[in-house]
């Protein structure tokens, strides 16, 4: 997975993620979820191989419409207009599938309560 060297917003919304390899240029609505990595962001585009970029989640979250990227933790952002399932483990832990993720997210403690917080916000 080739590092990313920068993440740039275009007029018209699409998202381009550089690397040294390629350019990845994404909707915002193609974007599943992002998740942390020390200093670099893991962003997972639908049905494509995750891109990891030089940026700060909090770089990459100030590109993104919110809604419907909410930020759950410390460490996630998840687009909830792909959430497809839920699946609660324990009262600390929830599997969370996406649509255009092969394999489900698995929410801790803190996230897990906040993706159910952002979930009931909506129906209100």
């Amino acid at each position: 997975m080739p590092l990313a060297q920068a993440a740039t917003k275009a007029a018209s919304g699409v998202i381009e993620l550089q690397t040294p390899k390629r350019t990845v240029l994404a909707q915002p609505a193609e974007i599943v979820a992002l998740r942390a990595d020390v200093n670099f962001t893991r962003v997972h585009v639908a049905n494509q191989p995750e891109v990891v970029i030089w940026r700060a989640l909090a770089h990459v979250e100030s590109l993104l419409p919110s809604p419907p990227f909410p930020r759950i933790g410390r460490s996630l952002i998840v687009n909830r207009n792909r959430l497809r399932n839920t699946e609660i483990q324990s009262r600390s832990s929830a599997l969370v599938t996406l649509q255009g993720m092969s394999e489900p997210l698995i929410l801790g403690r803190a996230a897990a309560p906040r993706l159910f917080e952002v979930l009931t916000e909506d129906k209100s």
